[in-house]
This record gives C-alpha cells, sequence and structure tokens, in this order.
C-alpha cells in the first residue's frame, strides 16, 4: 500500500468514526415525547420526577338534602383540586368528578405531582375548606379520602 492509499484509508477512517461519534451522542442526547432519555441501552430509563395521587370526596348532605347544591355548593364535578407544598405553593391541580349517582361522592386524579416535598396538602373548594396534608409516601399510596358534612 503505497503512502497516499494509508492517506486516504486513515481519512475514511476519521469519517467513519466521526460518523459513530455523532450517533452516539445523538442516541444519548434524544428524549422521547414524554421527555425521558432513550439512551438505546436495554432496560434504561431515567428515574420519574413526578408522581400521580387521588382524591375522593365524600360529601354527608344532612338537611341539605341534594349533592352538588346547598351549603356545599363549592363541591361539585368541575372543581379545582390543588396539591401545595409547605409553603403553600401550588404543584399540581385535579378537577372532581361525580363518582355515584346515589349518594355524593367526588373523585379526582392529580397527575405530575413533583417529587421531594416533605409535605404535600389538598385544597378542594372554598378557602374556610382548609387543607390536608399528607407525606410524599402517603400521599403516593393511599391519597387523600376526605369527607365533608355530618
Amino acid at each position: 500500500m503505497n503512502r497516499s492509499s494509508k492517506q486516504a484509508a486513515l481519512v475514511l477512517l476519521g469519517i467513519f468514526m466521526a460518523g459513530a461519534l455523532a450517533a452516539v451522542i445523538v442516541l444519548v442526547t434524544h428524549n422521547n415525547s414524554d421527555g425521558r432519555s432513550s439512551a438505546g441501552f436495554a432496560g434504561f430509563t431515567q428515574p420519574s420526577t413526578s408522581f400521580t395521587a387521588t382524591l375522593t370526596m365524600t360529601v354527608s348532605l344532612g338537611t341539605y338534602g341534594e349533592c352538588e347544591g346547598g351549603g356545599y355548593g363549592d363541591i361539585r364535578s368541575g372543581a379545582q383540586v390543588e396539591i401545595v407544598n409547605q409553603k403553600r405553593e401550588v404543584l399540581a391541580i385535579g378537577t372532581l368528578a361525580r363518582a355515584t349517582t346515589s349518594g355524593c361522592r367526588f373523585n379526582a386524579t392529580i397527575t405530575e405531582i413533583p417529587l421531594g416535598e416533605k409535605m404535600y396538602g389538598a385544597k378542594v373548594g372554598n378557602a374556610n375548606r382548609g387543607i390536608i396534608w399528607q407525606t410524599e409516601a402517603e400521599a403516593r399510596t393511599v391519597g387523600w379520602a376526605l369527607t365533608l358534612g355530618d
């Protein structure tokens, strides 16, 4: 192999190596639509940075007699559920949905609640209702089960 053939082979090898490096960089830095890296390694996923929790709200109607009205008009389908941290900053929002046609019960699924807070509070309805607090472990495993009324 003469000198110019060796130089051409080295140039081709360099081009090949640069292309291979570029392909590896694209694989490692490419993000899926859900924001997780797909590094191209079997079984590799980045750890989650958020969780999903559930909330149930049961209203004892007592003298009010009707669900989504009376003295509990702020507790209704479509009402906002806020998950807050200890500074009372809103972390995530959900919406109440009527769970039953008999009785007065609502459910909400709140997604993308950031991990790492010491306490998580659930706020439903008007400002007089207050905040119900859970640890991260409680919020992730059991969520919130709230009751209102009698």
